[in-house]
């Protein structure tokens, strides 16, 4: 990535001192600021982090453990939905993360509808345990 010519930007606790990236201490603000304005997001897979990235529309390229059954589920809900791409770590190349990398200058599909949104299953869950509409 710190040859691709993209302004790349690392959040991660320790600076990994690797040409072409810009490292950036966490800090909360910083970090939404950064994945608000981000023309894409690669990183390890992570459930929030992928589903922030769905919420903004930022194509996602989420790496995960071989043997994480749980994000190897969350990257195959990815591509099959059309919202991202990803591998496990040991499985990715270079090609993988190139053509990523080309498809952010495309113009991004519309999100699925889906059939309940969380709001609504939340809103219904409050009102029916607290017993008011």
């Amino acid at each position: 990535l710190g040859q691709s010519g993209i302004e790349v930007r690392l959040f991660a606790p320790k600076d990994p001192l690797i040409p072409g990236i810009t490292w950036e201490a966490m800090h909360p603000e910083n970090f939404d600021h950064a994945l608000r304005s981000a023309k894409g997001v690669i990183s390890s897979a992570g459930s929030q982090l992928i589903s922030e990235c769905i919420a903004l529309r930022k194509p996602h390229f989420a790496l995960h453990a071989p043997r994480d059954d749980e994000q190897g589920l969350n990257v195959a809900m990815l591509k099959h939905f059309g919202l991202g791409e990803g591998a496990a770590f040991d499985a990715w190349d270079r090609a993988s993360i190139q053509s990523f990398l080309e498809g952010l200058e495309h113009e991004r599909p519309p999100l699925p509808t889906f059939a309940y949104d969380t709001h609504s299953a939340v809103q219904e869950a409050l009102e029916f345990l607290v017993g008011c509409p």
